[in-house]
């Protein structure tokens, strides 16, 4: 797998908490075994999918890089979005003057998560560190507070929770302690490495109260955007129990969408290539490309495309 390193040299975020955590890059991890309901029905990435304000899955991603090179004034953050083999890569990355995003395919099928972070840490040096994160999936918190909270658990290792112990889906890692994965064979990062380096490693868990959102099914992606625009709007889910159910949180409708005036879009996204017709009703859908609602027609909680539902 290319690997995309131009230097050795990493950048030290001196003020993330318990000391200098050399931020070598952010790694996110995209794609599965099986492609998710939205990608097989659509047959787009999940990066690529629209949240509103302009932005997708992954560009979002990017902003909050920028907030990182922001929050501890460094001159630029690398990101690195390996895709899995057999997975839909995003069309292309989202790079900016303080953000530099390269998206990688991982051409080693069977090596599980676990080998894929050791063999794209190879060329960073022991006392480096990454960031590990899920690419399919949205956070509620910015990134830059909970590498904060990551770093202050300290240990070769960090895990990013819940209060209750469940796994966020983020880790802070020594580049030591990943180059240390067994090389052979399959290897998940949670099932496997994590408990074989907590042997010979300081594996640790950061516990916070902020949340992951994936998106790779059609409940997930909603509920991701929803929380976005809750949160642009100020409004936090813990307040309004019942606000998604009762109360239109957003409409999202890409460029290349056809959607008439008199159309009800309703916690909904329409992309680009599909229509929605007059008098249509949409609740808690996704219209993806040549898909059609017909005129006065209703449809709930379903992806619609031209290749079915």
């Amino acid at each position: 797998m290319d690997t995309g390193v131009t230097s050795t040299q990493g950048h030290t975020v001196s003020d993330a908490g318990s000391g200098a955590v050399r931020l070598r890059a952010i790694i996110l991890l995209a794609g599965s075994v099986r492609a998710g309901d939205l990608t097989r029905t659509i047959g787009r990435s999940e990066l690529d999918l629209p949240v509103g304000f302009g932005q997708t899955i992954l560009s979002r991603w990017a902003d909050q890089a920028a907030g990182v090179a922001a929050a501890f004034a460094l001159d630029s953050v690398h990101v690195r979005v390996l895709v899995a083999p057999g997975s839909r890569a995003p069309i292309a990355g989202c790079s900016s003057e303080t953000v530099r995003m390269d998206v990688e395919n991982d051409g080693r099928q069977f090596a599980g998560t676990g080998g894929v972070l050791r063999d794209a840490v190879a060329a960073y040096a022991p006392d480096d560190s990454v960031l590990i994160g899920s690419a399919a999936s949205v956070l509620t918190q910015p990134l830059s507070s909970l590498i904060r909270t990551l770093d202050a658990a300290g240990g070769d290792v960090a895990v990013l929770a819940k209060p209750d112990g469940t796994a966020l889906g983020l880790t802070l890692a020594s580049c030591r302690a990943l180059a240390a994965i067994r090389g052979e064979g399959f290897v998940d990062l949670k099932e496997q490495a994590l408990p074989q380096l907590s042997r010979d490693f300081d594996v640790r868990v950061a516990r916070t109260a902020a949340s992951t959102l994936g998106v790779r099914t059609l409940p997930g992606y909603l509920a991701a955007v929803g929380a976005i625009h809750r949160l642009a709007a100020g409004v936090h889910v813990q307040d309004e129990p019942l606000l998604e159910e009762w109360y239109k949180t957003f409409e999202v409708v890409e460029e290349g969408a056809s959607v008439d005036r008199s159309a009800v879009v309703h916690d909904s996204v329409v992309l680009r290539g599909a229509r929605v017709d007059a008098g249509a009703v949409l609740v808690r859908c996704v219209v993806g490309p040549g898909g059609a609602v017909r005129a006065g027609d209703t449809q709930s909680d379903r992806v619609i495309s031209g290749g079915g539902t």
